[in-house]
Order: structure tokens, then C-alpha cells, then sequence
């Protein structure tokens, strides 16, 4: 698989944990549109994946398959979106930490890529 289908992949899943209390903040959506803008996703398409984030549950367990062979780059991007808003809420940790279960990363790995993408957007685990 290309590294443009994976960075849509990885977009697609940070729209997830972005939107896993219910809404995509400002702070979130920045970050999500530089995502979107290093994988060449249009504008059109990454409103789809914003609005099926936030309105569709279902959505968010298709998302974890297709990460799946990223596994710490994937967690970094996606502790990255999480904490773009400087909170990472309980629903939050949960998607990451139900995302790292399924990337099948060992507890430390994740914790590490957590830490690193937490660092990324300035905020301290």
C-alpha cells in the first residue's frame, strides 16, 4: 500500500478520535486539515469523513482495520489529533487506547507514541 493510502487511513482514524466526544473542535480541525492536506484529500472528501466521524459510531470500528499496519506511527498521529485541544477527555483516551489494542502495539510502545504525538501539539501526558 502507497503512503498517500496510509496517510488517508491514518486521516480517517484521527477524524474518529477527534470526533470520539461527540464534536471535532477548532483546535482538532486544524490539525485534521493538515492531515488531510499531506495526503491530498479535497475538501469535499474530508467534510465527508468529518461529518461520518461525528455522526456515525459504526464508523469509527471499519477505521481500525485499516490502520492496522501503521501501528506507532498511526498511534502518534492519532495522540496528536486527540490532544490538539489541549484535553485529552476519558472518550478520547479510550478510542486511543482501543486503537493501540487493535494495532496491536505492546502497552509501552503505545504509551510512547501517545506521549510523542501529547508532545507534538505541546501538551504533557
Amino acid at each position: 500500500m502507497g503512503k498517500a493510502m496510509q496517510q488517508v487511513d491514518v486521516l480517517r482514524a484521527a477524524c474518529c478520535v477527534a470526533a470520539a466526544d461527540g464534536r471535532i473542535g477548532s483546535r482538532e480541525r486544524q490539525v485534521l486539515e493538515h492531515l488531510a492536506e499531506l495526503a491530498g484529500v479535497g475538501a469535499a472528501s474530508f467534510k465527508a469523513m468529518c461529518e461520518m466521524a461525528v455522526n456515525d459510531k459504526s464508523w469509527h470500528t471499519q477505521q481500525l482495520k485499516y490502520v492496522r499496519d501503521y501501528g506507532e506511527s498511526a498511534m502518534t498521529a492519532l495522540a496528536a489529533v486527540a490532544a490538539a485541544d489541549g484535553v485529552i477527555t476519558d472518550e478520547e483516551r479510550e478510542m486511543l487506547n482501543n486503537f493501540a489494542s487493535k494495532l496491536e502495539l505492546e502497552s509501552e510502545v503505545a504509551e510512547e507514541a501517545m506521549r510523542k504525538g501529547f508532545a507534538k501539539v505541546g501538551l504533557k501526558a
